[in-house]
């Protein structure tokens, strides 16, 4: 199966970065484990909707919930484990 040509693997990448310095910064200080998959899950969507990818980049609205899930993939995870 072949990748489609809009996938940003540099973008993927950063948007897993924030969401896994977000879930972590939210572990160390002791918040409860739905925090910042809900902080996370609103700055998703707000980013992919002020940047396009859920409305008019190519792609869309595949491109932005592919991001969106980059956010909040760790801090799924996170939740699922506490």
């Amino acid at each position: 199966m072949k990748v489609p040509a809009w996938v940003s693997w540099t973008d993927l990448d950063q948007h897993a970065l924030v969401g896994a310095l977000v879930t972590g910064l939210s572990d160390v200080a002791g918040a409860a484990a739905w925090l910042p998959l809900v902080l996370l899950l609103a700055l998703g969507l707000w980013h992919e909707w002020t940047d396009g990818d859920l409305r008019t980049a190519p792609g869309a609205p595949w491109n932005g919930l592919l991001d969106i899930l980059a956010f909040v993939f760790l801090a799924v995870l996170n939740a699922l484990v506490a």
